[in-house]
């Protein structure tokens, strides 16, 4: 109701575009996470140690997840719509970082990052289609760029 009272032109399309790639960001904070974590697990100042196969699946289950994420979440997309989809998935990642925060139990770190790249393989391809869908075509290149900047 709002957008069709107040036009923000091609300025509200490059904010609308440029929030939503935040959350690629966030993809890319889950993504780094080991490289930050691993070290103070080994030297023992975070509390608990996994041993070297269990952090090798710690690092590799987000690919996992993004693998099987993408064909329900073009599904979803079409059930809530682009914009609905991204704000669901944001849930994933919120919960995957609020159990890594909380857990020392590696089954539950497993399901945390599992979850975490389902919400990568869904937030990929809902940001890259909001924005192909709801930008003026004149600047939808440069903004689906955007997204590779993140």
């Amino acid at each position: 109701m709002f957008e069709k009272v107040v036009s923000f032109g091609p300025y509200g399309q490059w904010i609308a575009a440029i929030a939503s790639t935040f959350s690629v960001a966030v993809s890319g904070t889950i993504v780094a996470w080991p490289s930050a974590a691993f070290p103070r697990m080994v030297d023992g100042s975070a509390g608990f140690d996994f041993q070297d196969t269990e952090k090798s699946w710690l690092a590799s289950l987000p690919f996992a997840g993004a693998v099987f994420s993408p064909i329900p979440a073009s599904y979803i997309m079409d059930r809530l719509g682009r914009r609905n989809t991204l704000h669901a998935s944001i849930l994933l990642a919120m919960l995957h970082w609020i159990i890594v925060a909380f857990s020392s139990d590696f089954y539950f770190m497993c399901l945390a990052r599992f979850m975490s790249g389902l919400f990568c393989g869904t937030e990929y391809i809902s940001v890259s289609i909001f924005i192909g869908e709801t930008v003026d075509p004149n600047i939808r290149g440069r903004l689906i760029s955007v997204t590779g900047m993140m």
